[in-house]
């Protein structure tokens, strides 16, 4: 049934889309036969983000709007060529579309377990004021004063946490936005943070740092 499908269509279906997660539209191919030609919407040669297998044709995500508008070109070529079924293509539709997918939201943690002798101890995410190292340890400093030893490194951390929250200040120091009291220009551009709750020792913002962590306070 399918194979005299195939033979009596004059156009194979083709799928534009994300070969892992979805469609984007569908076109049309030629057929030759009981296959399709070599011939396609979207061409790989010379055109990054396409992708042609199967007899079938891919945009790979993330989609460009050049390459979309390609596409849509393409498409319209075969069916002046081939005289294939009308199937209409709304371009700014399309795009519309795209521009209103949301990008995937990242997996920021929530709360850490950490064990604290032979117990286990939950903290909020919310109750840290920021971490630091001591002594090649990591702690993390809750908004009351409290210092909870973790397994984790800043390294590991700085993964793991939101950065619309939380700010890689340096080698020592991991800070939430509102544990930043004041700052303060210093020398040879560096700037000087006041914690609270305050922090043990001085802690410094490097002047090659300095544009991203105004950026990050909204300057």
């Amino acid at each position: 049934m399918a194979i005299h499908y195939l033979r009596h269509l004059q156009a194979l279906p083709i799928v534009v889309g994300d070969p892992g997660t979805g469609l984007i539209w569908a076109a049309t191919l030629q057929r030759t036969g009981t296959n399709p030609a070599p011939y396609s919407v979207a061409d790989r040669a010379g055109h990054p983000g396409y992708v042609c297998t199967g007899g079938r044709a891919y945009l790979l995500k993330p989609i460009d709007e050049t390459a979309l508008r390609r596409s849509v070109e393409k498409f319209k070529e075969m069916q002046r060529l081939y005289g294939a079924a009308r199937l209409e293509l709304n371009l700014n539709a399309l795009l519309a579309t795209l521009h209103a997918t949301p990008a995937p939201q990242a997996d920021y943690r929530d709360r850490f377990l950490l064990k604290q002798g032979t117990r286990l101890v939950p903290v909020e995410v919310t109750e840290i004021a920021y971490f630091f190292t001591r002594e090649r340890l990591t702690f993390l400093r809750t908004w009351d004063g409290w210092d909870l030893l973790m397994e984790h490194t800043l390294d590991e951390l700085t993964e793991k946490l939101n950065p619309k929250h939380f700010f890689r200040a340096n080698r020592q120091f991991i800070l939430h936005n509102k544990a930043i009291g004041r700052g303060h220009l210093h020398f040879n551009g560096r700037l000087k943070l006041d914690l609270n709750p305050a922090a043990d020792e001085e802690v410094f913002i490097s002047r090659d740092r300095a544009g991203d962590f105004r950026a990050w306070l909204g300057e």
